[in-house]
């Protein structure tokens, strides 16, 4: 478990983290999202020293990694991996070097390395490509060069920081595929910053959101992305597009929910006409989850016989543009 207590770190006058409370499962996928400058990459790097804090507590596994000088301080970098948008690959090494450059100057046995490089370049599917250079190698393979090197010295906690921003939609599916994996079989905990919002959806348990510096959000994935939250808002500049009259009530539909019928149940329990004015279905990981707004006669008997359904039902909902 990844701890980060009142942390700060500033740049001259401005204030990259201000007041940083947040908590990373262990073995959990963790995304770090919002605009440019908000202190992602900053917020990344503290965690293996790359950015020394001014203030505030970091504990992995309930050490304080402040507290780790010299030889300490190597042992525990070698349980934080890294990997980052454009690869940072040797181009005048073959990928067999790349991958075995940690082992390498880890003083392990050449016998070792040439076991352990195979077996990382089996997993990440370029067993093939041990003896070529990077610029024959596509984007996404050369992402794979850089897990697999990460991997080598059996780390625990995976950094990547936009590490999918240079690829295609396909490849990047193809790689967050094979991170879901890899955390799987290595029980790893993974930390991404990204502005990919899909990539969000497809691989992260957890979300925080930061503004200017600032934690402003923090939740499980789905819950923050079906729910009506402002903060996300401002990072996917999307908005409902719905009636200035009449009611207007948001209904989630949560993986939880089996009630697939419930709209129309509603209506003809009731006999109440409404209409649905807005909708969106979402695939996160393995659900898939969404929410609609539907519009009826701005009447508060109307407004609160659909209240009362929607909470025997327990159902999630928002009044939008009114008092629930």
């Amino acid at each position: 478990m990844i701890e980060f207590k009142n942390v700060c770190k500033q740049y001259s006058n401005l204030k990259a983290l201000d007041k940083i409370n947040l908590t990373i499962p262990s073995s959990s996928i963790f995304g770090i999202v919002g605009k440019s400058g908000a202190g992602k990459s900053t917020l990344l790097r503290t965690i293996n020293q790359l950015e020394l804090i001014d203030s505030g507590t970091i504990l992995v596994d309930g050490v304080d990694i402040a507290t780790l000088k010299g030889k300490s301080l190597r042992i525990f970098r070698k349980k934080v991996a890294m990997i980052f948008q454009h690869f940072s690959l040797m181009q005048t090494k073959t990928i067999y070097k790349n991958i075995a450059l940690p082992l390498e100057c880890s003083g392990y046995k050449k016998s070792d390395i040439k076991e352990k490089v195979e077996e990382l370049a089996a997993l990440v599917g370029i067993k093939d490509k041990l003896h070529e250079k990077p610029r024959n190698l596509s984007g996404g393979q050369c992402q794979r060069v850089a897990i697999a090197r990460a991997l080598t010295l059996n780390p625990k906690i995976l950094l990547c920081d936009e590490a999918t921003s240079a690829l295609d939609p396909k490849t990047t599916h193809d790689i967050l595929s094979l991170l879901k994996r890899i955390k799987k079989q290595y029980d790893i905990t993974i930390i991404m910053v990204t502005h990919q919002m899909e990539v969000i959806k497809e691989v992260c348990d957890e979300i925080a959101i930061l503004k200017d510096g600032e934690l402003v959000e923090v939740g499980k994935t789905d819950q923050l992305f079906i729910s009506n939250n402002t903060s996300l808002k401002e990072l996917t500049n999307e908005d409902e597009i719905i009636p200035t009259k009449g009611i207007n009530i948001k209904i989630y539909f949560p993986k939880e929910s089996s009630n697939n019928a419930l709209i129309t149940k509603m209506a003809r329990d009731l006999n109440i006409d409404f209409s649905i004015v807005w909708g969106k279905l979402e695939r996160f990981k393995e659900d898939t989850l969404g929410s609609l707004i539907i519009n009826i006669d701005d009447t508060e008997i109307k407004k609160e016989k659909v209240i009362k359904y929607l909470q025997k039902e327990q159902v999630l909902f928002d009044i939008i543009g009114g008092e629930k």
